[in-house]
């Protein structure tokens, strides 16, 4: 007669129930997230059957289940999957132990026991076949991949030391990265005026800038960003009248050279310009919002930031090498024709399902 397992410790119906069903989303949530719930492959999970014959069915451990060493001591089984040591432990390390447990040997066995109920699950989505499921496929081939490139490529860049010259050869090689030449910003109140149109009209323009100029000279209670809204045409390059930080060059932001000119003749932050500033796509009145002084940090000041630098591009083209081995010692094929159907008609359900609509 076949005797149907059961959990070791029965408590009340209705609590077994929230209890059971706790475990289970716990155990769901560890089986997608933490495939196998170990950190590495090891081979005492393999599956094997018990020496003797096979014991009644039961939750608790017999005594056919006696520990052979440390790591290999057998926990639990369900069927032929033995649980052992190393498994639950590498469980506890992957979700360890509250700070403070009062029950010490209760807590181990509730791990136990999701481990049990992952495996339970697991052999059940095997059994219906989720596991051939073209979704889970990838997600599966994804944890895969990427525990191979951890183990294959990341542990052994890691494992090197990065010399002393490394480290300054990319300082030198990068050396703007570290540092910043004088800046300078504007707030600019923008009149177009594009250089196609008449004399006449760009004259016109140009006279309303020097009221705006005037105005600003004068005050008149107002700050310069209200000036910025009630006046500027919002130029595309800064729509709310803020040019943001550039150098000498107008880099990072691209600016006209009439306008890195007049920034840097300003001599302090608040200070406008007493002239309108004239440019192919119009006139600016402009003040000096803001002025950084240069800066150069030195390799002692970012040694950290450059090693972590070196190791990325180290493992970047580790990666890519190690990648391309494999690319290289497999034969590899693409089914262009099938490619290009697939396009097409993918091409047609995202047109259908994303309508061309106005550019803005």
């Amino acid at each position: 007669m076949t005797v149907k397992k059961q959990y070791p410790r029965a408590p009340a119906a209705k609590g077994m129930r929230q209890r059971v069903a706790r475990k289970i989303c716990m155990a769901v949530a560890l089986a997608f997230c933490l495939p196998g719930c170990t950190e590495e492959p090891s081979e005492t999970t393999e599956q094997r059957k018990p020496e003797g014959p096979p014991a009644q069915a039961t939750s608790t451990l017999d005594e056919g289940m006696s520990p052979t060493d440390h790591n290999t001591q057998m926990m639990a089984r369900v069927d032929d999957q033995v649980i052992t040591a190393e498994d639950l432990r590498a469980c506890l390390r992957v979700r360890p132990l509250p700070e403070h447990v009062a029950d010490m040997n209760a807590a181990i066995r509730d791990r136990l026991e999701e481990v049990l109920i992952r495996e339970l699950l697991y052999r059940e989505a095997v059994h219906l076949g989720i596991d051939h499921q073209p979704q889970v496929r990838q997600q599966i081939q994804g944890i895969v991949a990427q525990v191979l490139l951890q183990q294959m490529v990341e542990a052994p860049v890691h494992q090197t030391q990065i010399t002393e010259a490394e480290l300054r050869r990319y300082y030198e090689e990068h050396r703007s990265d570290f540092s910043r030449p004088e800046q300078c910003r504007l707030g600019d109140i923008f009149v177009a005026a594009a250089a196609s149109l008449p004399a006449v009209e760009r004259e016109k323009k140009k006279e309303r800038a020097k009221a705006i100029l005037a105005e600003a000279l004068a005050g008149k209670a107002k700050a310069f960003s209200e000036l910025i809204r009630h006046h500027s045409d919002q130029p595309e390059a800064h729509r709310k009248g803020d040019t943001g930080f550039f150098d000498v060059e107008g880099r990072p932001v691209g600016l006209h050279d009439e306008l890195i000119t007049a920034a840097f003749s300003l001599d302090s932050v608040g200070q406008i310009l007493d002239r309108v500033v004239e440019t192919p796509d119009g006139f600016h009145v402009v003040m000096l919002a803001g002025r950084r002084a240069a800066v150069e940090q030195p390799l002692d000041q970012v040694r950290n930031q450059i090693l972590q630098k070196v190791y990325q591009d180290k493992l970047a083209r580790a990666r890519k090498a190690y990648i391309q081995t494999l690319w290289d010692q497999a034969d590899v094929g693409v089914n262009e024709q099938a490619l290009t159907e697939m396009s097409k008609g993918l091409t047609a359900e995202h047109n259908a399902s994303f309508p061309a609509g106005p550019l803005r």
